[in-house]
C-alpha cells in the first residue's frame, strides 16, 4: 500500500508539472493574439514585452512571490518564509513552478490592454510592480489557507479573481494613466488589425494551456479532473458560439473577434467554478462570460478607454461574473450567504489592484515618461 500511495502521489506530481507547461503555452498564445490584434508597425514591441514580464513574472515569483502567497501567514494579509522555502521535495517544487506560470498569466493580460502606445521601459516596471506587490499578496488572501477571504469562505477555483480579474484590474488603472492611442476615438471601427488568422493561432495555444490552467489547479488527475477539464472546454466553446450568433445578428457579419473574445471569456468565466458546475451548468456559464465581455467593450467605449486587445472585458468583466457566478452553484440555504462572501472578495481584491497599480503609475508619471510620444506611436514601436 505504501509503494501505491507513492505511486499516486508522483502520478499527481507529473500532472501537475504537465500541468505548468501547458499554462506556459498560454505565454506564445497572449503573444500570437496581440500580435495579431494589433498593427504590423508593432509586432516587434508585442513579441518582446511578452518574453519580458515573463522573466520578470517568474523570476520575482520564486524568489519573493511565493514566500509572500503561500509562506506562514502574519495575520491573513501576507505571507513569509526563507527564500526558496519550497525545496524540500519534488511535490513543492513542482506546485511553485505551476503557481510562477499563474503569476506570468496575470502580467501578461496588461501587455496587450495598453499596447500601440506604452514605452518598453514602462512595460518593465509595471511587469516587476505587479509581480512583486499586486499579485502575490491578494493571492495570499484568497488560495493560502489562512488568508482572509480564505478564511471567510471565499471560492475562486482557479483564479478568475485571483488571476484574471486582477489582470484586468491593473490594466484598467494603466489605461486610465497611459491614454488612448492616437486617432483611436475617431474612427469608428477602430485601427485595422494586423493578422486574425496569428490571432486565431493564438486561441488555440491559450485554450490548450487552460486545460493546465484548470485541471492542474486539481493538483491530482482523477476523475474530478476530468469533469473540470470538460467544464472548461464547454464554457470555452459557449462563449465562441455565442460570439459567432451575437455579432451575426448584431453587426450583420460573423465578427472573428468577436468568436475569439468570446472562447476567452468563457474560459475565463469558468475557471471560478470548474470544480462544481455540471456540464449543463457550463453551457449557461460560457454565454454569461460572452455577454460580461460585450459589456465590458460597452462600458470602456462609452468612457472613451482604449483597450488595444480588449483584455479588460475579457478578463475583467468576465472573471466578476464567473467569481460571483460561484454562489448560485451552492444549497438554495446558501446562495445568498456565499454571494455576499464573493462580492467582499471581488470588491476588496478590485480596490486592492487597481488602486496600488494606479497610484504607483500616477507616482511613476511624476519621474518618467510612461507613453510614447506621437512621433514614436505614429512610425511604430517596432522602430521606436
Amino acid at each position: 500500500w505504501i509503494g501505491f500511495l507513492m505511486e499516486v502521489e508522483l502520478l499527481d506530481t507529473l500532472w501537475v508539472l504537465l500541468s505548468a507547461i501547458l499554462v506556459a503555452f498560454m505565454q506564445p498564445g497572449f503573444t500570437a493574439l496581440e500580435a495579431g490584434q494589433t498593427r504590423a508597425k508593432n509586432s516587434i514591441s508585442t513579441a518582446i514585452k511578452n518574453i519580458s514580464d515573463f522573466l520578470i513574472a517568474f523570476m520575482i515569483f520564486i524568489t519573493f512571490g511565493a514566500s509572500l502567497m503561500l509562506g506562514t501567514s502574519n495575520y491573513g494579509w501576507f505571507g513569509w518564509d526563507e527564500l526558496f522555502f519550497y525545496d524540500v521535495s519534488f511535490s513543492q517544487i513542482v506546485f511553485i513552478l505551476f503557481q510562477a506560470m499563474f503569476a506570468s498569466t496575470a502580467v501578461t493580460i496588461i501587455s496587450g490592454a495598453i499596447a500601440e502606445r506604452t514605452r518598453y521601459p514602462t512595460y518593465l516596471l509595471i511587469a516587476i510592480w505587479v509581480s512583486l506587490v499586486v499579485y502575490p499578496i491578494q493571492a495570499h488572501w484568497i488560495w493560502n489557507e489562512a488568508g482572509w477571504l480564505a478564511q471567510m469562505g471565499f471560492v475562486d477555483f482557479a483564479g478568475s479573481t485571483v488571476v484574471h480579474s486582477v489582470g484586468g484590474w491593473a490594466a484598467l488603472a494603466a489605461i486610465m494613466i497611459i491614454g488612448p492611442r492616437l486617432g483611436r476615438f475617431e474612427l469608428k471601427n477602430g485601427f485595422e488589425k494586423s493578422n486574425l488568422a496569428l490571432s486565431a493561432l493564438g486561441i488555440f495555444f491559450i485554450w490548450l494551456g487552460w486545460i493546465g490552467f484548470n485541471g492542474g489547479s486539481m493538483l491530482a488527475l482523477n476523475h474530478e479532473t476530468g469533469f473540470v477539464i470538460l467544464n472548461t472546454l464547454i464554457a470555452g466553446s459557449l462563449g465562441g458560439i455565442t460570439g459567432l450568433v451575437y455579432s451575426r445578428y448584431a453587426f450583420g457579419y460573423y465578427d472573428v473577434s468577436s468568436i475569439m473574445h468570446g472562447i476567452l471569456a468563457g474560459l475565463v468565466c469558468i475557471t471560478a467554478s470548474a470544480h462544481i458546475t455540471q456540464p449543463l451548468d457550463a453551457i449557461f456559464i460560457g454565454i454569461l462570460g460572452y455577454f460580461s465581455y460585450e459589456f465590458g467593450r460597452y462600458v470602456l467605449i462609452r468612457f472613451k478607454m482604449d483597450d488595444a486587445i480588449d483584455a479588460v472585458p475579457v478578463h475583467l468583466f468576465a472573471g466578476v461574473s464567473g467569481t460571483l457566478a460561484v454562489a448560485f452553484f451552492y444549497p438554495a440555504d446558501q446562495i445568498a450567504h456565499q454571494l455576499g462572501v464573493q462580492l467582499i472578495g471581488v470588491l476588496s481584491v478590485g480596490f486592492y489592484a487597481f488602486t496600488v497599480s494606479y497610484v504607483f503609475l500616477k507616482i511613476a508619471s511624476r519621474f518618467i515618461r510612461l507613453r510614447a510620444s506621437d512621433a514614436e506611436e505614429i512610425i511604430g514601436m517596432n522602430i521606436s
